[in-house]
């Protein structure tokens, strides 16, 4: 099965540290005319649980949300009343907006793999971080984190409505950096990696924890 979306970047002039994202994000919710869930994946006192559909990051060293589906629809209600002075770090501040670009990306199972890089990727929770560092086989390893990928790309598609009908296979090529981040004011592992994946993905998105926030970001390298 495959599916069309309609995705919506829009990119800033102003250039943001990645530790400013929360701030970036906090900024633009509270300017918002009309509360709208996909900016902030609140309901009520709770959570929206699912995959979140307006994402903010940093691209090129500037600040920068991607919207997805219904996120893009949002954001071009927010655009159509936009209001370029925000309150950010305790600041005012004017986001410059450089440019918006609305584009349809399809998603699908292809034949050849797809080669992607990723930033910022947090696999790794309390759990499965026990479970990952009892693993004493490099090539073991590797392949616990493959699956955990190949469960981000499945909750992506779950989100987006999208069910694929053959197995979504992943594969890390390279592991390029591992730091430690900080998210919601919890230490995590973050992975800087390549992998490739019979999944043809929209570059931009996130994939594991913390995608509304910037991290795990997704940039398509290749297309064979």
């Amino acid at each position: 099965m495959k599916k069309n979306l309609t995705i919506t970047t829009v990119l800033f002039g102003n250039t943001v540290p990645r530790s400013w994202i929360p701030r970036f994000r906090g900024a633009v919710i509270n300017c918002l005319k009309q509360d709208n869930v996909m900016f902030h994946n609140h309901i009520g006192d709770g959570l929206r649980y699912s995959y979140p559909l307006v994402q903010y990051k940093v691209l090129d060293g500037r600040a920068a949300i991607i919207g997805i589906e219904q996120g893009s629809a949002a954001l071009q209600d927010y655009f159509s009343n936009y209001s370029s002075r925000v309150v950010l770090g305790g600041h005012p501040v004017d986001l410059f907006l450089d440019s918006v670009r609305e584009e349809t990306v399809e998603v699908a199972i292809v034949k050849e793999p797809v080669s992607y890089e990723m930033s910022g990727w947090i696999p790794l929770n309390e759990d499965n971080y026990k479970v990952y560092s009892a693993i004493e086989s490099l090539v073991d390893k590797l392949s616990f984190l493959e699956n955990i990928l190949t469960g981000n790309i499945l909750s992506f598609a779950k989100g987006v409505g999208l069910f694929f009908g053959d197995e979504v296979v992943c594969r890390i090529s390279d592991m390029h950096r591992q730091h430690r981040l900080s998210y919601k004011g919890v230490g995590f592992i973050g992975l800087d990696i390549s992998f490739k994946s019979n999944v043809m993905l929209p570059s931009g998105i996130g994939l594991g924890k913390g995608v509304s926030t910037g991290f795990g970001t997704i940039k398509s390298i290749e297309r064979i």
